[in-house]
């Protein structure tokens, strides 16, 4: 099973979506940003990492929103906030901040299909 994280970035009523670069697994689709957990890191020390990396920002998690097992993946979906740097477009071909209630007008990676539902029905 692969660990994977990924990071739900609000900001005020906003959520950062990253669309997955061509010639990658997945091409065209959006995702939340995050990726595999290195040996012997934790899942937050994993999406701090991976958001760093990919674009060049440094977040706080907030709590753990949610964990899932697709195929063999097993991910952890942490809500996030950025408390230092401003975003830049190193791996992603786009970026863009929506509301929840826009979440379902965009073609998600299958394995962020169902965390997408649960944010559009999510009260907080």
């Amino acid at each position: 099973m692969t660990e994977v994280t990924a990071a739900i970035i609000k900001d005020d009523d906003k959520i950062l979506i990253c669309q997955r670069p061509k010639g990658k697994r997945f091409a065209d689709m959006w995702e939340f940003p995050g990726g595999k957990t290195e040996p012997g890191e934790t899942a937050e020390e994993c999406v701090i990492r991976e958001c760093y990396e990919e674009l060049g920002i440094t977040i706080k998690t907030d709590k753990l929103f949610a964990d899932i097992t697709k195929e063999d993946l097993h991910i952890s979906f942490f809500i996030c906030r950025i408390v230092c740097g401003v975003i830049s477009q190193k791996e992603h071909q786009n970026l863009c901040w929506i509301t929840k209630e826009k979440l379902l007008d965009y073609t998600f990676c299958p394995a962020d299909t169902e965390i997408v539902e649960m944010l559009k029905n999510d009260c907080e």
